[in-house]
């Protein structure tokens, strides 16, 4: 009796660790082969969650260069690879944003080597225009 008493408490921890964090409300990805522009509409108190392709591993990063806090705040910013046990291969960056006060703002990303110039030619750029209501 007893063990069957232990064995419903692990199984009930077991599926208490399996829940999932929630979804964002807003989720937006780009490609660093070229230039994009997008835009996404949120409630205050919404998440966004902006995706862009890269691989670190070849120098270029996706960065954050034009963002001002006000409407939107900045939560998380990280890098998911691929396969983490692969050296090389290309993952996701990612930012979590939350909608804090009605406005708009816009947020722009870049690729490339930070050790370099921004060259449009040859860089990506993703620019997001978001509006919180």
């Amino acid at each position: 009796m007893l063990g069957r008493i232990m064995l419903l408490l692990i199984g009930g921890m077991l599926l208490a660790g399996c829940e999932t964090a929630p979804k964002p409300a807003v989720a937006l990805t780009g490609n660093p082969a070229g230039q994009a522009s997008q835009s996404a509409r949120l409630k205050v108190g919404e998440q966004l969650e902006v995706e862009l392709a890269g691989n670190p591993t070849t120098g270029y990063n996706w960065l954050l260069t034009d963002f001002h806090e006000g409407p939107l705040k900045l939560e998380k910013d990280d890098y998911i690879p691929e396969n983490r046990f692969l050296t090389g291969a290309p993952g996701k960056f990612r930012w979590v944003f939350r909608a804090l006060a009605p406005g708009e703002t816009k947020l722009e990303f870049r690729y490339f080597r930070p050790w370099e110039t921004f060259n449009p030619q040859q860089d990506a750029r993703c620019e997001y225009r978001i509006a919180v209501e």
